[in-house]
């Protein structure tokens, strides 16, 4: 079920609240350790959902009645499919979990252990590159689908990664550039660089972007 035009700003308000209530009492119950933490983020995830939910809702009323039908069953069909994603994300972390005893596992990060983490300019030289994602200077990716706008014309989305040879140092540990350029139509709506590290186990750690 998703919300509907019935329900007066009021009574939002106090579901909103009741909601709130809810998520604090579970939070104050639950125990440190690895479960803990999976399902206080699975209660963001449920409050971006909502989030994202309003905005969209908040979008149709103030657009062309003929179409508010549709378009408020679309921003539901959308919500419902993130909170599965939600509980989907909160199953794959609880398996995480089992594996470790449920213990704590915020990892270390910063110039204590930067001795862990291997120059990433080599990689691909003296380093074996992640093999799901081989951060080799100049690797480039490029991801092309369609889509329908709001006003059912067709959008070809494009979205082209590639490994610079550009690095940034975060807390102590140099990481490589990734740029992600995305553009609709050949109009760019994002350009990113984002930040990884890879350490000397051959894992990828994502630290950031701009």
């Amino acid at each position: 079920m998703y919300p509907t035009r019935k329900k007066t700003p009021l009574q939002w308000a106090c579901l909103t609240a009741l909601l709130s209530v809810s998520v604090g009492a579970a939070a104050t119950d639950l125990e440190t350790g690895c479960s803990s933490s999976a399902q206080l983020l699975r209660f963001a995830c449920q409050f971006d959902a909502n989030d994202d939910f309003f905005e969209e809702k908040a979008k149709c009323l103030d657009g062309d009645e003929a179409g508010l039908e549709d378009c408020l069953a679309d921003a539901g069909d959308e919500r419902e499919e993130t909170l599965e994603e939600c509980d989907d994300v909160l199953d794959a972390r609880l398996d995480v979990c089992d594996a470790l005893d449920d213990e704590p596992h915020a990892p270390d990060f910063g110039p204590e252990v930067a001795a862990n983490f291997v120059d990433p300019l080599q990689i691909g030289v003296t380093v074996t590159p992640h093999p799901f994602f081989p951060l080799v200077q100049g690797n480039r990716w490029v991801y092309e689908g369609t889509f329908e706008d709001d006003e059912g014309e067709l959008v070809t989305e494009t979205i082209t990664v590639t490994v610079t040879d550009q690095t940034k140092l975060i807390k102590g540990i140099t990481c490589l550039v990734v740029n992600d350029l995305v553009e609709e139509d050949g109009e760019v709506i994002e350009d990113t660089d984002d930040w990884y590290a890879q350490d000397v186990d051959g894992n990828l750690w994502y630290c950031g972007e701009i």
